[in-house]
Formats: C-alpha cells, sequence, structure tokens
C-alpha cells in the first residue's frame, strides 16, 4: 500500500506539474493572440483611412463605372470651396445583397483631407438630396470599430433626449460636452456613470430623463 500510494504521489505531482505547464503556455498563447489581433485590427484601420461607405444611391446608377461616377457625384454634391482639393476616386464598388435596391458603396478617395472634409460636411448635412435619393455618408469602419461604438448606443439615447451635446471620435471614443466641459470616455460603463453622477441630476423632471 505505501509503494501504490508513493506511487499515486508521484504521477499526482507529475500531473500537477504538467498541468501549471499547461496554465503557463496557455497565458502565453492568450497573451500573443491579443497582440496579433491588436495588430490585425489596426492595420485593418490603416486600410480602410480612406475608405468611405455612401448609402442611398440606386444600383446601376453608375452604369459599370462606378469609379468615375463617384467623382461626378461628389463634384456635384460638393461646392469646389468647402473641399481642399479635387474630390478624385481611387477606387469605388458595390456591397451587400443583390435584391437590396440600393447597395451600398464603397469609396476609396485618394486624398485623405478631402475624406475627411467629405466626411464632415456629410455629418454636419445629414442626408443630402442627390438627383431625387437621400443619400448618407460614413466613415468604413471594421466591425470591431462598430462593436465598440454600438456599447455606447444606450448612453448616446440617453443624451439625445437630454439634448445635451456629444459625439464619436475616431476609431471608438464617446466625447460628451456639458456646461462648457468636454470629456472623452473609451469605456460605456464610465460614459454612464458620467450621465447618471454629473448630468442627470442637473435636468429638469419634465426632460422625463430623471426618470430613467
Amino acid at each position: 500500500c505505501k509503494e501504490k500510494s508513493a506511487e499515486v504521489d508521484g504521477t499526482l505531482s507529475s500531473m500537477d506539474s504538467r498541468i501549471t505547464d499547461l496554465e503557463e503556455s496557455t497565458t502565453g498563447l492568450q497573451i500573443e493572440n491579443t497582440k496579433l489581433k491588436d495588430k490585425i485590427e489596426r492595420l485593418e484601420m490603416h486600410s480602410r483611412e480612406f475608405n468611405m461607405r455612401v448609402f442611398g444611391l440606386d444600383n446601376g446608377i453608375e452604369k459599370g463605372n462606378p469609379t468615375a461616377f463617384m467623382t461626378s457625384v461628389f463634384k456635384e454634391m460638393f461646392r469646389s470651396d468647402e473641399l481642399p482639393g479635387d474630390p478624385a476616386v481611387d477606387n469605388a464598388h458595390r456591397v451587400g445583397p443583390d435584391k437590396n435596391t440600393r447597395r451600398t458603396m464603397i469609396v476609396r478617395m485618394q486624398r485623405l483631407q478631402v475624406k475627411q472634409a467629405i466626411i464632415n460636411l456629410s455629418k454636419q448635412k445629414g442626408s443630402i438630396n442627390f438627383r431625387g435619393m437621400r443619400v448618407w455618408i460614413y466613415p468604413d469602419l471594421t466591425s470591431e470599430e462598430n462593436r465598440k461604438r454600438a456599447l455606447f448606443n444606450d448612453v448616446r439615447k440617453k443624451l439625445r433626449e437630454a439634448k445635451v451635446h456629444h459625439g464619436i471620435r475616431h476609431p471608438a471614443t464617446l466625447l460628451i460636452t456639458f456646461k462648457g466641459e468636454t470629456k472623452s470616455f473609451s469605456s460605456s460603463t464610465d460614459a454612464e456613470a458620467h450621465f447618471n453622477k454629473n448630468i442627470k441630476s442637473t435636468l429638469p423632471s419634465e426632460s422625463g430623463v430623471n426618470g430613467l
């Protein structure tokens, strides 16, 4: 029995050592995996830096040449004095289901400054009327950026109802301006806490916010 017990103790000790090694190896792989995911995300963000998504254009309106068509669209939508240069498009193509009558257009601009100016003007104007179509223009974000931004949806709804100025800074940082002070939040939990502590209690009850 003593010999058997010693054998079992040795086996358990060996298993414990192997489990410890596996845990350390797994931790190392998790760290490496996180680094690789972050690197891929940064590379994807960089690859989309010149891109925009254009919504609302009828299918087929580009007549087989979406790149040239989108250049003409931007020249028609925006005055030359509104942009820091010629809105030349490097590449453009449709994405989304074929059954959609207004598939999204992915547009890659030749100049980053022009792209950013178009995004800013589109944000100010909201939807833009183009030949009877309502058109929206947004940055081309990665799925991870969209996921992070979506985490702010609840608090942004409350801010809109409270008529508090706010916005999203690239890639996923919420800016809240209240009483002349602007604060930034990369965490939706922190933004929610800031709203409840510093904004909600100062709003009149008829706004309905205090009842949230």
